[in-house]
């Protein structure tokens, strides 16, 4: 019996896991060439536009703008502000960045047209690493 509960388990996480994507080092090798920060009814929102993106991630305002985003409810926490503080860095030098991203969170609200159409914020962001400079 508890085998058949631990299977369904670790079934079901499985399954969660593919409906809602995967978290994957999509970005990489990119430079940040806007970094903006705001908040929308008091929850933050952190946006980042990169040259040298992938082009078919299937997510519209990706493809065509390079954005991703990462937003919470909430307020400004210091891994924000460590997140926000290392894009700002990397922007400054130059330097080559990774995104991480989650491939299945895309947003293409119509409230969101900073870059022109197609409107959206992007990709969802989870982390960036730094790469180094570029040549």
């Amino acid at each position: 019996m508890r085998i058949r509960i631990v299977f369904l388990f670790l079934a079901m996480l499985a399954m969660s896991r593919i409906a809602s994507g995967a978290q994957v080092w999509l970005y990489e090798d990119v430079i940040v060439e806007d970094a903006s920060f705001y908040t929308v009814n008091g929850n933050p929102v952190m946006q980042i536009k990169v040259t040298g993106h992938p082009v078919n991630t299937g997510c519209a305002p990706a493809d065509e703008h390079g954005i991703v985003y990462m937003a919470a409810a909430g307020t400004f926490s210091g891994n924000w502000q460590f997140v926000y503080s290392t894009i700002l860095s990397a922007q400054a030098q130059g330097a080559l960045v990774d995104i991480l991203v989650d491939d299945a969170a895309c947003n293409t609200g119509t409230g969101w047209y900073d870059f022109g159409p197609p409107s959206g914020l992007g990709l969802k962001f989870y982390g960036v690493r730094l790469d180094g400079p570029s040549q």
